[in-house]
């Protein structure tokens, strides 16, 4: 199936037709869910059990809003190895400086030390290499560190959900 944007003005109009047609199926799809006292993403999938998580971040890069689901049968059956793999990234005090100076502004490893966020650059590469190997960071252009734009919501999460709640 060809998947570029149709250049002819008539192809453009059906599609559009096709687009407005499916917008109107899910909103009375939606219409029915909300009068009937359901959600619309009430499924079986997600009606036994569901572990969600949402959010919106805004820095100077931009901004993002970011949701994930899972039906908790799927986390319950499904091996947590690589989880807990990237979760011990994230289980030393140096690394959550690390990643809260990324998250406000990516940076490059000598940045991190003039701000002291680390003492030497020796000490910013071993846990940038860790938070990489986990992927919590990814270098990007000029040795720019960052925190990839799907797991800010993600790291976040975490974080709140480490709250002594």
């Amino acid at each position: 199936m060809d998947k570029s944007f149709p250049t002819d003005q008539n192809d453009r109009d059906a599609l559009f037709q096709r687009l407005e047609a499916i917008e109107a199926v899910i909103a009375r799809h939606e219409a029915l869910f909300a009068k009937e006292g359901h959600s619309i993403n009430d499924s079986p999938e997600t009606t036994d059990g569901a572990i969600h998580f949402s959010g919106q971040f805004e820095n100077a890069s931009g901004s993002i809003s970011y949701s994930w689901s899972r039906p908790t049968h799927h986390l319950l059956e499904e091996a947590w190895d690589s989880s807990f793999t990237r979760l011990s990234a994230l289980a030393h005090p140096q690394r959550g400086l690390i990643l809260k100076q990324l998250l406000n502004d990516p940076c490059s490893v000598s940045t991190l030390c003039q701000l002291g966020v680390t003492s030497s650059t020796g000490t910013a590469y071993h846990h940038l290499n860790e938070l990489e190997s986990a992927g919590w960071v990814r270098k990007g252009r000029g040795g720019v560190y960052e925190v990839p734009t799907e797991r800010i919501i993600p790291l976040l999460t975490i974080i709140s959900a480490s709250e002594n709640h």
